[in-house]
């Protein structure tokens, strides 16, 4: 079920989807190999590493999105605690054209403030227990908690555990796994590289020399739809104050509460 709210302006990097939660389905026997069983093994140790790695965390990004010829491209802070209680995320267009302030809270849901929409502005409001996807110029995937999680390597958010006596060497580079959210491929050092989305989707990972963390997220749809997500830092700073993490609104914004069945 998709909420469509933004206008382009905000349409260039956010909102949002409002998914039900899909059953989770089983997984296929396949015959196993002891190369294939390591390399699962390989990925839990990573996923398990960066599961209890809490830091503080900024991220800084670059988006471009579209089919070829009629690309758009947005930057993005995202930034948060440990704890990853309430992330926030501001998207810019251009030097100084901030188009969305995001906040995603564990205690009172999703906020966005879309600066450029009418004369004061205009904040969107989510408080349910749906699943917010987000939305790179049209539906993705994935949830601004998920991607940040992609992006700190914490890859167990996104994709849950495997099971080593599920999954198929494909070659001596590759295995192949199954999840309750897709199938996903593996590298030869155990790290993600391909992922089978809901909806056809498609995201692939690329990670720079002895990295274990992508440098680049590469999302492609069927019909040729494509999102780049390029990741230039990712800091671990000193943890935030409240007041870094809080999105106030300004006076007079105008709030549109969201509801599963607006479209």
């Amino acid at each position: 079920m998709n909420v469509h709210v933004m206008r382009i302006a905000l349409a260039a990097f956010a909102v949002l989807s409002l998914v039900s939660c899909a059953p989770k389905g089983g997984i296929h026997s396949e015959s196993v190999s002891r190369e294939a069983s390591e390399r699962c093994m390989l990925y839990e140790d990573i996923r398990t590493r960066h599961s209890s790695d809490r830091r503080p965390f900024l991220i800084q990004a670059s988006l471009s999105y579209g089919r070829e010829g009629e690309t758009r491209r947005v930057t993005s802070l995202i930034w948060g605690n440990g704890d990853r209680r309430d992330i926030r995320l501001d998207v810019s267009a251009g030097i100084g054209a901030l188009v969305a302030r995001i906040q995603d809270s564990a205690d009172s849901g999703l906020t966005i403030f879309a600066p450029m929409e009418g004369q004061f502005g205009k904040a969107y409001v989510y408080g349910g227990k749906g699943r917010v996807t987000l939305r790179f110029g049209r539906p993705v995937p994935l949830t601004l908690r998920e991607l940040t999680a992609l992006i700190l390597g914490d890859y167990g958010e996104v994709f849950g555990r495997l099971d080593p006596e599920q999954a198929k060497a494909v070659s001596a580079d590759l295995v192949r796994c199954r999840s309750s959210r897709g199938e996903l491929e593996l590298n030869g050092s155990g790290l993600p590289k391909q992922w089978r989305a809901e909806n056809g989707w498609m995201i692939s990972l690329r990670y720079s020399e002895n990295d274990d963390v992508p440098s680049d997220l590469f999302l492609e749809h069927p019909d040729g739809y494509r999102a780049v997500l390029a990741v230039k830092k990712r800091l671990h700073p000193e943890p935030y104050r409240s007041d870094r993490l809080a999105l106030k609104l300004p006076p007079q914004t105008p709030v549109v509460e969201l509801h599963p069945d607006r479209r």
